[in-house]
């Protein structure tokens, strides 16, 4: 998780907490996989935690003896933590109650948010979802189950972008002016369209935008022009070796549909992906698929399996780790689109190929 590195004026973090689950161990805080406060003894649960020199940042809270980890995102503060031993993920402590810490009070706001999308739809659908969830996330989906739950992805999950896009959005600019606001950029700008992101960016100060962070943001600071932000120009490898850059296709419609192999929604969406190149390709439109696999070899291998015939590309990290393709078109969640104007302008950018709002937009720009 990309954060910053904002501090208050004692830049100290302490801990009271209590882990539910557990009469005694020993914890310690840890950061990169560093002690950074010495090793204390839980007792009856209950642990106190202080570390100095705290920056917002990801951090994990090891139960040494239990063998358990809880993560947590911390700010120089006096915050309190209740978390039990039984709602674990893999090894790792996924909820967790935790006040006194105003960052995690705009987190809260964050996870409401996506819940506010639900308001939307019918509780014996939500309650169909969530079945559906469990059972992909415990064994995958079964063909048939997959036919029985396309058509509600299809007529929800649009809803569901657009409500978590348009909150999220008022949020952000609620926070502009806090520096609690390049954790929101880290978490949801992916889901704005570039007109929204620049409205954000322009509300935040430019004490806030020096931030070392803020690099990828910075060029989008401007007069709050009307001008939509202009595509970054990649050069990249396609699955024979040719290389091509977004410079190549000046004068058409480019759709970049960003995904991974280990990103399910991705690949779930990669039919509809595909007929939209059928739909468009005579049309000007190019679509181009640009994979974020560390791994060349799983893209290789999906890329076969989910039988992508049209222009599909590897975005490599560079030498300090980063992938500055990425990071150029703040991709902070997948699947990801980009849809470009002929000019090179970016007309919409949002949460994958299915949405309501992209799938207008090309009908107006290319017709039915």
């Amino acid at each position: 998780m990309l954060l910053t590195t904002m501090v208050n004026a004692q830049n100290e973090v302490n801990i009271t907490g209590k882990i539910l689950g557990i009469d005694t161990d020993k914890a310690v805080l840890l950061h990169f996989g560093n002690a950074i406060s010495d090793t204390v003894p839980v007792v009856g649960g209950n642990y106190s935690l202080s570390a100095k020199d705290i920056v917002v940042d990801s951090y994990v809270v090891e139960f040494i003896e239990t063998g358990i980890y809880l993560p947590l995102v911390l700010e120089p503060c006096n915050m309190e933590v209740i978390a039990s031993k039984y709602q674990i993920d893999g090894n790792y402590i996924n909820k967790s109650i935790i006040t006194g810490s105003k960052l995690h009070d705009v987190l809260a706001e964050l996870r409401f948010v996506y819940r506010k999308g639900f308001e939307k739809i019918p509780d014996d659908e939500i309650e169909h979802y969530h079945k559906m969830m469990a059972i992909q996330a415990k064994r995958g989906l079964t063909d048939e189950e997959k036919d029985f739950y396309e058509p509600w992805r299809e007529k929800y999950i649009p809803i569901l972008l657009e409500e978590y896009a348009k909150s999220a959005f008022a949020l952000m600019k609620k926070h502009a002016d806090e520096p609690v606001i390049m954790l929101l950029l880290n978490e949801v700008a992916g889901y704005l369209s570039p007109a929204q992101l620049k409205e954000v960016v322009n509300l935040i100060p430019d004490e806030i935008m020096a931030d070392r962070h803020m690099v990828d943001y910075r060029h989008m600071k401007s007069d709050n022009g009307d001008k939509n932000a202009n595509a970054y120009d990649f050069t990249l490898e396609d699955l024979n070796g040719n290389m091509h850059s977004l410079s190549d296709f000046k004068g058409k419609y480019v759709l970049l549909d960003f995904w991974a192999s280990w990103c399910g929604p991705c690949k779930e969406a990669m039919p509809h992906t595909a007929h939209l190149h059928e739909k468009y390709k005579d049309k000007g439109l190019q679509v181009i698929n640009i994979n974020l696999d560390v791994s060349e070899e799983n893209w290789r291998d999906d890329s076969k399996d989910l039988k992508i015939t049209w222009l599909n590309l590897h975005a490599r990290k560079d030498k300090d780790g980063s992938n500055k393709v990425a990071n150029r078109y703040l991709i902070t969640a997948l699947p990801t689109v980009v849809f470009i104007d002929p000019e090179g302008n970016i007309i919409f950018q949002g949460a994958g190929v299915e949405g309501e709002d992209l799938n207008k937009l090309l009908k107006e720009h290319l017709g039915e």
